[in-house]
């Protein structure tokens, strides 16, 4: 299994979400019941790269390519463990700033 790169690093913008939904229902007595949906909370990565040459962003690029509907760990800095993680999106927008320098931004889902 692929690891998500380590070069080009994101930017401490980047968001991380966790991720635990209920199933709700309510009776005609007025009561509500929930169960949880997974078994286990997952979490959903918001990765941003404000500023990075074409070179770092050729590896983005090639990753997310060879990597589209695979599996690949990651691991977030601020975690202590690695994950199980694909893409949450099906496609890569790119902002150019200047000739030398672009912006990205990645969403990934824990599996």
């Amino acid at each position: 299994m692929n690891s998500y790169p380590k070069k080009p690093e994101f930017a401490v913008t980047s968001t991380r979400t966790t991720i635990n939904p209920a199933y709700r229902s309510s009776s005609e007595a007025g009561y509500t019941t929930t169960r949880k949906k997974f078994t286990r909370p997952k979490t959903k990565y918001s990765l941003v790269y404000p500023y990075i040459t074409h070179e770092e962003l050729k590896i983005l690029n090639d990753f997310f390519n060879a990597n589209q509907g695979q599996k690949f760990t990651f691991k977030y800095p601020f975690e202590d463990k690695e994950k199980i993680c694909i893409f949450a999106m099906d496609e890569l927008v790119v902002t150019d700033n200047t000739s030398e320098l672009c912006s990205t931004k990645i969403e990934l889902a824990e599996v």
